[in-house]
């Protein structure tokens, strides 16, 4: 914990990131208006290290979904 990890292993879910979205993906092409979708483990973070305790965890807590809104958006936009 602690170290960033690029390894889809660690946050690899065997049924958020394989199971659900094959069967999103199944029920999809039947015409089920379902859009495929996954998700993973929430990354560990050690609050610890973080000079400024409270701030920095709620600009952790608010990372993703920022990212997420504005990866929706780009891909909205292509």
């Amino acid at each position: 914990m602690g170290t960033p990890q690029l390894e889809a292993r660690v946050v690899f879910d065997p049924f958020g990131s394989g199971v659900l979205p094959a069967l999103i993906a199944i029920l999809w092409t039947v015409q089920t208006l379902l859009i495929p979708a996954a998700y993973g483990k929430p990354a560990p973070i050690d609050p610890s290290r973080f000079p400024r305790h409270v701030r920095d965890v709620i600009i952790v807590s608010t990372a993703g979904p920022i990212a997420t809104l504005a990866l929706g958006i780009a891909a909205g936009l292509v």
